[in-house]
């Protein structure tokens, strides 16, 4: 995992996902696992259906990291890209 930062609806995760393994698979880990750690604190929480997925270059980590890290900045000011803030429901 390059980056990650919960905001209060929605989740920004930067992450390898090798070729072997789906995203679909790797969602379904992370999504099962945090669940059932959070709802020890937090009974009645639970993901919304779907999510959203978009590839980069490797040359964009670094923007990608830094915008994910500044989310808080972002949902703050508006300056949101669109690009990086794909919603599924």
């Amino acid at each position: 995992m390059f980056a990650l930062n919960c905001m209060e609806d929605h989740v920004h995760m930067l992450l390898y996902i090798p070729a072997r393994l789906s995203v679909a698979y790797v969602i379904n880990i992370l999504k099962g696992s945090s669940s059932h750690e959070i709802k020890a604190i937090s009974p009645g929480f639970s993901w919304q259906m779907g999510y959203g997925v978009t590839t980069l270059r490797r040359s964009d980590l670094p923007i990608v990291q830094k915008y994910i890290q500044n989310q808080e900045h972002h949902h703050q000011t508006e300056s949101i890209e669109k690009s990086l803030e794909i919603s599924f429901v």
